[in-house]
C-alpha cells in the first residue's frame, strides 16, 4: 500500500550525522525532510538561510539533533531570532529526549535547562558529558512519533503553547516534564509584533 505524503516539512540540523536514524524514520512517514550537517571544524559558523531561504521550501519545524545532551542551543537561538519554531531531539540506546518547542511563546529550551539545573545542581555537569549514539529502533520510533506530532500541531495551528514540556523516554517508561517560563529569559516576546513570517507562510 502506498502511503500518501503528509504535507509536513521538517528541517533536521545535526552534528556529524547523528540524526541519520531520525531522518530515515521521518522520510518513511512521507514527511519532506531537509537536512543540514554541521562539522566539527573550529570557528565554523552557519546561519539558517539553508532552511529558510528562497531555495528551500518553508518548514514547519527545525529539528536540532546535537551529539551532546546540552548541544544545539546556538541553533535554537538562531531559529528564535529568525522566527522559525525549533525543537531539540536527542537520543542514545534506550533513552530519548525531546525538548520544548522553541518559538516566540514563553517557555523554551533555555527555560528547561534552568529549571532542570535548579532541581538538580549536578544535572549540568552530567549533561555536559553525556553524548548520544546510535538510537535503538524503539527510541528512533518514539522520537519520530513525537516530531511528527509536533510538526503537525504547528502546521494545523493547534494549541501547542499552553503548556511547554520536555518529553523523556527511558527503560522505566515515558514522562513529560512541564517547563515553567523563566522570568527574564529571551523567549519572552518583545513589545513589537512577531516577525514569524515563515509560520504565516506555512499556515
Amino acid at each position: 500500500m502506498v502511503t500518501m505524503p503528509t504535507g509536513l516539512r521538517v528541517a533536521v540540523v545535526s552534528d556529524d550525522g547523528v540524526s541519520q536514524d531520525i531522518v530515515r524514520g521521518l522520510e518513511a512517514r512521507r514527511i519532506e525532510v531537509t537536512t543540514w550537517m554541521r562539522g566539527r571544524q573550529p570557528g565554523r559558523f552557519h546561519d539558517l538561510r539553508c532552511v529558510s531561504g528562497a531555495s528551500c521550501p518553508v518548514v514547519h519545524v527545525v529539528v536540532i539533533c546535537p551529539r551532546t545532551l546540552l548541544g544545539g542551543r546556538d541553533i535554537a537561538e538562531q531559529c528564535h531570532r529568525a522566527g522559525v519554531p525549533s525543537v531539540i531531539a536527542w537520543g542514545r540506546h534506550r533513552w530519548g529526549v525531546l525538548g520544548p518547542i522553541n518559538d516566540h511563546h514563553p517557555g523554551c529550551q533555555h527555560c528547561a535547562d534552568m529549571a532542570l539545573a535548579a532541581r538538580d545542581p549536578d544535572w549540568v555537569t552530567v549533561a555536559r558529558t553525556t553524548t548520544g549514539d546510535s538510537h535503538d529502533p524503539a527510541v528512533t520510533a518514539w522520537l519520530v512519533n513525537q516530531i511528527e506530532a509536533t510538526a503537525g500541531a504547528l502546521r494545523d495551528g493547534l494549541d501547542v503553547y499552553s503548556v511547554k514540556s520536555v518529553h523523556v523516554r527511558t527503560n522505566a517508561g515515558e514522562r513529560s516534564l512541564v517547563v515553567p517560563a523563566q522570568p527574564g529569559c529571551r523567549c519572552w516576546p518583545p513589545q513589537e509584533a512577531s516577525c514569524n513570517t515563515l509560520m504565516r507562510s506555512a499556515a
